[in-house]
């Protein structure tokens, strides 16, 4: 069995993994301005980042829900996990197209 998963992980493995981390990192930060699901969720890791402010939570602060008063995040009904990595990579480095990719980018290639 161990000889199967030496196999398994040859120097063509590493070659192909070499390639999809060229190929999807290659140009990440082009369109240079938000598109997609963009709009939504960098806007979300903005303001939790306190780098914009909240947009869309003054309709919520009178409302029955508790978790409003608590976060800085306007698409609070959406996980967290992936803003807060997008807030990290934004932190490191800086407000750019690039930044706000990148996490994605890790997370598609550690899928591999």
């Amino acid at each position: 069995m161990r000889q199967g998963l030496k196999e398994w992980f040859g120097p063509w493995f590493w070659g192909l993994l070499g390639v999809a981390i060229l190929l999807r990192f290659w140009n990440l930060g082009h369109p240079n301005e938000r598109v997609f699901d963009e709009t939504h969720y960098v806007s979300a890791a903005l303001s939790i980042a306190g780098i914009e402010p909240a947009t869309g939570l003054d309709a919520w602060k009178n409302s029955d829900y508790p978790i409003v008063a608590r976060t800085p995040d306007p698409n609070f009904s959406h996980p967290p996990l992936g803003k807060m990595l997008m807030v990290g990579s934004i932190k490191i480095f800086g407000n750019q197209p690039w930044a706000w990719r990148f996490p994605v980018a890790v997370a598609g290639i550690l899928s591999l």
